[in-house]
């Protein structure tokens, strides 16, 4: 995701037009963000690739890795297939559970509370961007959170998205 927005800024630029629904009133919203103002993190150790931890509850010994291009497109296809990403995003960074290979059906089988701990572990590995933001609905001011999608029109053709909010919008 780094590479892709540092390509992205460098070939299109910071502004990146992109909607979302507020989960308040349900409008759509439109806004423009400025791609070098979301925080970076780099990696505490990047020759660091694997790492083991212990499952606080269900005490399982996992080896992790650090997510590759592989994974990340499992949990694009995930996504738009409407499958689970959490899973899969978990499932893409697991090596093995106890020295034996995992499932999908291994890591549902986890206590909510080993799944947030496997995606707390990850976040203090790797690096990467944080896309989630901060907007104000400009329908009913409701502020909230929301992730911003790369995979949005406006990432890769900011100005065909602005032409057609234009044309859609004009009186």
């Amino acid at each position: 995701i780094y590479l892709l927005m540092a390509i992205r800024r460098a070939s299109l630029g910071d502004e990146m037009p992109f909607q979302t629904t507020c989960p308040q009133c349900k409008e759509e919203a439109r806004f423009i963000v400025d791609l070098n103002e979301l925080e970076t993190k780099k990696m505490a150790n990047p020759a660091l690739r694997h790492y083991d931890v212990v499952l606080p509850k269900s005490k399982h010994k996992v080896r992790m890795k650090v997510l590759t291009g592989k994974g990340e497109e499992a949990i694009s296809k995930a996504a738009i297939k409407g499958q689970d990403i959490i899973s899969t995003a978990i499932f893409a960074r697991i090596e093995s559970m106890d020295d034996k290979p995992v499932t999908i059906p291994d890591l549902k089988a986890l206590a909510l509370s080993d799944r947030n701990f496997l995606r707390g572990s990850w976040e203090d590995h790797e690096g990467g961007v944080d896309t989630e933001i901060q907007v104000d609905c400009p329908s009913c001011a409701h502020a909230y959170e929301t992730e911003l999608d790369i995979s949005q029109q406006g990432f890769f053709n900011p100005s065909a998205t602005l032409s057609n909010w234009k044309k859609k919008y004009s009186f």
